[in-house]
This record gives structure tokens, sequence and C-alpha cells, in this order.
């Protein structure tokens, strides 16, 4: 949905996304040789600012509204929106450590098993040896280091 979750399922939807998000480590497979491991996953989200005691408080309240009250609460508001079309995102980030970083060689990216809806990660990958750019598919999800 591209807007703020505003019933119970959406609002578990988006609490289950985040939680896959932040197990990076099955996201993502790196060389076996390098034995590489998740130090830390950091997930953020404008879908995620309200806790749930917060919007259990703000269902309560608006179910205290008449019915006019209650069209309005079905009205877009800016400040619900995030970008220009109402899209929320979020943003994910990731760090591995790698016992034998020159052992290196793969990075496969299992983002689109977790998430069916994926269909292509433009990949900007920064290491030792250079700089350079992939386009990763659910067909195409393995990059060479």
């Amino acid at each position: 949905f591209e807007h703020r979750p505003s019933t119970s399922t959406q609002r578990s939807a988006v609490r289950e996304a985040a939680e896959k998000l932040e197990n990076g480590g099955s996201l993502f497979a790196f060389s076996k040789e390098a034995d590489c491991t998740l130090v830390s996953a950091v997930i953020d989200s404008a879908l995620l600012d309200h806790g749930e005691e917060e919007q259990a408080r703000r269902d309560s309240h608006e179910k205290h509204h008449d019915d006019e009250a209650s069209e309005e609460k079905h009205q877009p508001r800016a400040a619900d929106s995030h970008g220009p079309e109402g899209h929320s995102e979020f943003e994910a980030s990731y760090q591995f450590t790698c016992a034998s970083p020159k052992k290196l060689r793969v990075l496969e990216v299992n983002l689109f098993e977790v998430f069916p809806g994926f269909e292509r990660i433009d990949a900007q990958i920064l290491t030792i040896s250079g700089q350079s750019g992939a386009k990763i598919s659910a067909r195409d999800h393995r990059v060479d280091l």
C-alpha cells in the first residue's frame, strides 16, 4: 500500500517487512571462504515512526468522532505522505565483517526470494580494487566482487 498503515493488518505487514529486513544474514550471502558475519542492521521508515500504543490511541480517538469527522479521516493528509506521491520507503543499512576479506569473491542477493515484489536493484559496488555498478534481478542475483 502507498499510504500510512491504517489497519492492524497493514501495521502487521509493515512490522513483518521490517523484521525480514533486520535479518540481513539471510538476505545476503558472501563467499563461504571469506567467513562473513552480520555485525549490524539498521532499518528505518516513516511507516515505523508510530508505535502500536500511539496508533491504538489514535484509532480509539477516531472512533469517537461523528460521521462528518469520520469522512475527513479518509482524506489524504500531507503530514501522512512521504514524498510527493505519498510513497513510503524502507531504508536499510547493513554492516558485515569478514574474517578473510581477501577471499571475498561473490555476493548473492536473496532479497528477491524474501520480497517477491522486487524487480531490480541498481547496486554501486566499492571494493579495494575499484568501483563498479551492477543491475541485480531475481534471475541474476549474484555479484562478482
